[in-house]
């Protein structure tokens, strides 16, 4: 048996033959996100579990520490500060085939598509935890991604993940068109529902439902609603394109509220 934890994961590697092997294993099945890969079973960070999680590695170690006749305060503080990270089973002597995994990427207007193998449906969560910050739909059904929010710093960790050849156990295979994702990031700005012209404080007025001349509490608290109505977190009961949608429409309200916000601080300046 033996416990480890990198920057990526926590991997616990235990042999069928260790008296605790069903039970671990077992106890990690409990949990929402766990599914097998290979020789490996891997359970994602889910935040409703956060204490199940806390409690089982805690468990975890204090098994670890009794096999190991080892006591390390450090380590165990690092262990269940890293409660969000994957945890890797592996199981050890298993001679399972390395499963391929196949990545599409696919340009689409000034979105990028992101399409995992049919094969493979939960490794789907992974990236979708990967590419959460940028993403404003996802298709569970089709294993499909739907990333907007294209910048600089999601090209730089798009291209950290296409060097790498080996996720949790899996042999990566990456699809994509080097021209089409360098002309999306160099023709995309920080956000691209933002207009190419510039529009005009009506414009914007128009979006959150107000009037040039109502007080900035009457605006925040039109923005304010719309933004509770609109926000990506709200969509679940809503198809990946209305979804889409209305996720576009909330960056469209938080441009305009900032717009709105610097005219009328600017006005009061004046």
């Amino acid at each position: 048996m033996k416990l480890s934890l990198s920057n990526t994961c926590i991997t616990l590697t235990i042999g069928e033959s260790c008296p605790n092997y069903e039970e671990i294993k077992n106890s990690l099945l409990k949990f929402s996100k766990s599914f097998w890969i290979n020789n490996t079973l891997i359970n994602l960070y889910c935040k409703k579990e956060i204490w199940e999680r806390k409690k089982f590695l805690l468990n975890l170690y204090k098994l670890y520490a009794y096999k190991t006749t080892t006591n390390n305060g450090h380590f165990l503080k690092r262990l269940i500060d890293s409660y969000d990270k994957p945890i890797k089973f592996v199981v050890a002597n298993s001679t399972s085939p390395i499963k391929v995994i196949s990545l599409d990427f696919k340009v689409y207007g000034k979105a990028l598509h992101v399409k995992l193998s049919e094969d493979e449906k939960f490794m789907f969560w992974y990236f979708v935890n990967f590419f959460k910050k940028y993403t404003s739909s996802y298709d569970i059904q089709k294993k499909s991604i739907v990333i907007s929010q294209i910048n600089l710093t999601l090209r730089k960790e798009l291209f950290t993940l296409l060097s790498k050849q080996n996720i949790l156990g899996n042999q990566m295979q990456y699809n994509f068109n080097k021209y089409e994702l360098n002309y999306l990031f160099n023709n995309s700005t920080t956000n691209c529902y933002t207009q190419t012209s510039a529009p005009t404080i009506s414009y914007y007025c128009k979006i959150l439902n107000v009037n040039e001349d109502d007080s900035f509490e009457m605006i925040r608290k039109h923005y304010l609603r719309l933004a509770k109505r609109f926000h990506p977190d709200h969509q679940n009961n809503l198809t990946p394109q209305e979804a889409n949608i209305n996720t576009q429409r909330f960056y469209k309200i938080q441009e305009a509220y900032e717009a709105l916000k610097n005219f009328k601080h600017e006005k009061i300046a004046a």
